[in-house]
């Protein structure tokens, strides 16, 4: 087997493992919230720390990748991730709940962009030819969706039992792959810089103030940043108020919530299996785009119309293979437009730019949902927070047309000059 495909399957393991462990708590999280006291704003207020927290961190350790190596960063974040889970099982107050939300966004941040510009940049290395970037980044997402759909049934599963047993498989997870990555992940071309915590400090104002001039100085990626915004807005309360809307509707025990997301989780993959197939007919990004943002927004809106569970489960299922559309259609435009030796930063960038968004939507929705107390109460607060939410992310669609000609006229613009 070459190099380039070992690291591939690297990647794909890494991949499932890292959606794994989150979900694998992440089906019945807001569940497992409200039966340790919370309620439902404040679940709003512990999710909207955990991407405040991204929000703030997301610059300082993408530097890390970039400055010690993707290697430690991803693996640095598996240990706060299993740091984490453990505060999760054991606390039963509300700031707890804040300490533990605040290492597993950390765990998230020094994740985010270091693993996908690890294997772009080593089958760079690897593989001089040129690289199938949909390909790779949409059959990543099908594996992520795929964990999804196991995660979904053995979460509920376990919770259905005992609510902390998640927890429990999660934390030993974590700790099993932080072993693995530190085994597998090599870097060959990556060269140690010898630091200390002066010219640390410099380096990481150089990384900063390239990055935000490149973002700042590209209109495409500057722009792009506004739909990221809108769809992280769009995407707040679609994920934080499914499992109490979908779990009264049905009338069942949380045991439901896991056939649920196990079968969403399928809807998941299929969108992310459509942009790769979309991606050999249509090589335009920018409708890859617009399809994404379009299907999300509209079945969201419906879900929120709808109030029977037959009718919101089906129009949710639709509205997930729009959500799994979007990442590797986004992936795909980013990865294309920025440079090997800032794609770590500039991802981690972008990602911590997107969190605002996520943290908008989560104050707007939280305050519109206060008076959701528990699974019996009136459900039109998600309702309306669901609706909402649907007409913000078809906003951000015909975004993507405003990119596609600014792009359209610097090339003209260049083959003018050129001539």
């Amino acid at each position: 087997m070459s190099e380039s495909s070992n690291i591939k399957k690297y990647y794909y393991i890494i991949v499932f493992f890292q959606l794994f462990i989150t979900e694998i708590t992440g089906t019945t999280f807001v569940l497992y919230l409200l039966y340790k006291g919370l309620n439902l704003f404040h679940v709003n207020i512990v999710v909207t720390v955990f991407f405040a927290t991204i929000l703030i961190m997301e610059i300082p350790t993408g530097i890390i990748a970039d400055l010690y190596g993707r290697r430690i960063s991803v693996s640095l974040g598996f240990l706060c991730f299993s740091i984490s889970g453990i505060i999760f099982l054991k606390s039963n107050s509300f700031s707890g709940f804040i300490v533990a939300e605040i290492l597993a966004a950390i765990g998230a941040t020094l994740q985010s962009g270091a693993l996908e510009a690890w294997v772009v940049d080593n089958l760079k290395f690897f593989n001089k030819e040129n690289i199938k970037l949909e390909l790779l980044f949409s059959r990543a997402g099908m594996i992520r969706y795929f964990a999804g759909f196991f995660c979904g049934l053995l979460g509920a599963y376990l919770a259905n039992f005992k609510y902390e047993l998640p927890w429990i498989v999660s934390i030993i997870l974590c700790l099993l792959i932080t072993f693995f990555t530190l085994a597998i992940m090599k870097e060959p071309y990556f060269k140690k810089k010898s630091v200390n915590f002066k010219n640390t400090l410099s380096s990481m104002k150089i990384i900063i103030k390239d990055s935000i001039n490149y973002g700042m100085m590209n209109k495409p990626i500057l722009i792009f940043f506004i739909i990221e915004i809108l769809i992280s807005f769009s995407n707040s309360a679609g994920n934080t108020f499914q499992q109490p809307r979908l779990v009264s509707l049905s009338g069942h025990g949380i045991w439901i919530f896991g056939w649920i997301k196990g079968i969403y989780s399928i809807f998941l993959m299929s969108g992310s299996w459509l942009i790769g197939y979309l991606s050999k007919k249509h090589k335009d990004h920018y409708q890859l785009i617009f399809y994404s943002c379009f299907m999300t927004g509209f079945w969201l809106i419906l879900s929120g119309v709808f109030n029977s569970f037959a009718s919101v489960l089906t129009v949710f299922l639709i509205y997930e293979i729009g959500r799994g559309m979007y990442n590797p259609a986004k992936q795909t435009f980013l990865n294309y437009r920025i440079p090997s030796d800032k794609r770590a930063t500039i991802l981690s960038f972008q990602s911590a730019v997107s969190q605002m968004g996520m943290i908008l939507g989560l104050f707007i929705t939280g305050i519109i949902s206060s008076n959701f107390i528990d699974l019996s109460s009136n459900q039109l607060p998600i309702r309306i927070s669901w609706i909402l939410c649907g007409i913000i992310a078809i906003i951000a669609a015909p975004i993507s047309i405003i990119i596609k000609n600014i792009e359209t006229k610097k090339v003209i613009k260049n083959i003018y000059c050129v001539e």
